[in-house]
């Protein structure tokens, strides 16, 4: 459907790096007139413009930042803008075209491990143990997107609606979870105690973070492997799922609550994924 609002928006960034501390959704409009009202009434009203809003900026149309009153004692800068619903409905487009080319997408092939090892095997069955040299497991934007959540009151995953991007988006966290998971099982249910499946992890510098990141390599099955295989659906409750994750400017909000992750396992059930939870649904 089309928009039909005009979406009165404020943005609170740190002068020091310009980096985005908040995003609110101040308000929907249904005239432009409307909103340019609203989002004059704010601007006067803000501590941040320091009462030279109406001075600055007279009967301009938004944006307005208060980076223009030269206010050098504030450590954070506020915009406020609009976003029309031309503009709404091209950014709905843009997230449909990312949406079907993560669909598209093909899985990227799982790393190789090389070091100290238990055993020797060929190709992703490489038995080792612990830390091993490897490439960083690749991103794989069409994970969930291909392999839809089947807990109820998942949604579909848009990509481009979680925050960060590539192996420094939220995505692949949950992603490394979900390799994790699996990699678990695989080695759980291994009937020589693992001896043919191994377990794998290995250590990353990741940019502006201090600590070291660690990812575990993923072992012979995957969210892509068993997503459609009726028998692992049976034994397997998947709630390690970026489907149950609902991400904003202003924050992320989580589907899954205590009853229905209870309500999801059976006497059939024989792994369970979790990442969190919520006491009751909040979406």
């Amino acid at each position: 459907a089309k928009a039909t609002h005009w979406i009165l928006m404020e943005d609170i960034d740190w002068k020091q790096d310009g980096e985005t501390a908040d995003t609110t959704e101040l308000g929907r409009y249904t005239t432009k007139a409307e909103a340019v009202a609203a989002a004059k009434e704010k601007r006067n009203r803000s501590s941040y413009f320091l009462g030279m809003g109406e001075e600055l900026f007279g009967d301009d149309d938004p944006p307005y930042w208060s980076g223009d009153c030269e206010n050098y004692d504030d450590d954070q800068l506020q915009t406020i803008y609009l976003i029309s619903p031309k503009a709404q409905d091209e950014a709905a487009a843009r997230r449909l075209e990312r949406v079907k080319k993560a669909m598209a997408s093909k899985p990227p092939p799982k790393p190789i491990g090389k070091g100290k090892g238990k055993g020797k095997g060929a190709g992703i069955c490489t038995v080792e143990y612990g830390e091993v040299q490897a490439e960083i497991p690749a991103y794989d934007m069409g994970l969930f997107v291909r392999n839809s959540c089947a807990i109820p009151g998942a949604q579909d995953v848009v990509p481009s609606s979680f925050p960060g991007s590539g192996t420094n988006g939220m995505l692949y966290q949950i992603q490394k979870h979900s390799d994790l998971f699996y990699l678990m099982r695989d080695f759980c249910l291994d009937g020589s105690g693992g001896a043919t499946v191994g377990a794998r992890y290995m250590v990353y510098k990741k940019k502006k973070v201090i600590c070291h990141a660690v990812a575990w390599l993923p072992g012979p099955n995957n969210l892509n492997d068993l997503s459609n295989d009726d028998e692992a659906s049976e034994t397997i409750v998947d709630a390690s799922h970026a489907g149950l994750f609902s991400p904003s400017p202003t924050g992320c909000v989580i589907l899954l609550d205590a009853g229905t992750l209870v309500e999801c396992c059976s006497p059939a059930t024989k792994s369970l994924f979790l990442n969190m939870y919520a006491e009751s649904a909040q979406g």
